[in-house]
């Protein structure tokens, strides 16, 4: 399955002290026009990124830590992260498999993926999903659930998996359009 990236807005914000965040690195190697022109003037090709690595499990989200331009963390619906350790021989590794408490059932699962701006120091990431273990108990609800991880402190390209902090969790008596993408803001919050 292709990736993609969708960009929607969630109000959700978390901190308790606000970090500076690392300056953005401009992305210069996209060339787009600037405007797409009368109906039918232009036309759009995909291409597969990445051929002959396959993400299964839906891919919903790729990032990169902030300052990094060679390595790729993509983030499967299923309830797996992979990374793509080196984009200039493109490989797969998995990162992080939640997929037993994922419910990714009608658009839930592992759903954004963001990482601390100080990442490189601390090694944590944050992920938002639809737990599979804890509904409401009559079905009619998910429960979502913000958390920390930790990367390994000997692999970059690990996630230990005992390191869950569950920051948030919240019953969503509807199973459509809940938590999604969370990024880091300019002001340090967790959006």
């Amino acid at each position: 399955k292709p990736i993609f990236v969708c960009l929607i807005a969630v109000s959700l914000a978390f901190a308790a002290n606000p970090v500076q965040a690392e300056p953005r690195v401009a992305n210069t190697t996209i060339n787009m026009p600037q405007s797409p022109g009368p109906a039918g003037t232009v036309t759009y090709v995909t291409e597969d990124a990445f051929p002959g690595l396959t993400f299964a499990e839906g891919p919903v989200h790729a990032i990169a830590p902030a300052g990094e331009t060679d390595r790729l963390f993509v983030v499967e619906n299923g309830g797996r992260i992979s990374v793509i350790p080196s984009l200039a021989a493109p490989t797969r590794q998995t990162v992080l498999d939640i997929t037993p408490r994922v419910n990714n059932i009608s658009g839930e699962g592992l759903l954004g993926m963001a990482f601390h701006p100080q990442f490189a120091t601390n090694r944590y990431f944050y992920t938002v999903y639809a737990d599979d273990r804890a509904a409401n108990g009559d079905g009619d609800g998910t429960l979502m659930i913000l958390s920390r991880w930790t990367m390994q402190a000997g692999n970059p390209n690990a996630a230990d998996a005992s390191s869950e902090l569950i920051l948030l969790s919240q019953v969503a008596n509807w199973q459509y359009h809940n938590w999604n993408d969370i990024h880091f803001g300019t002001d340090g919050y967790l959006y």
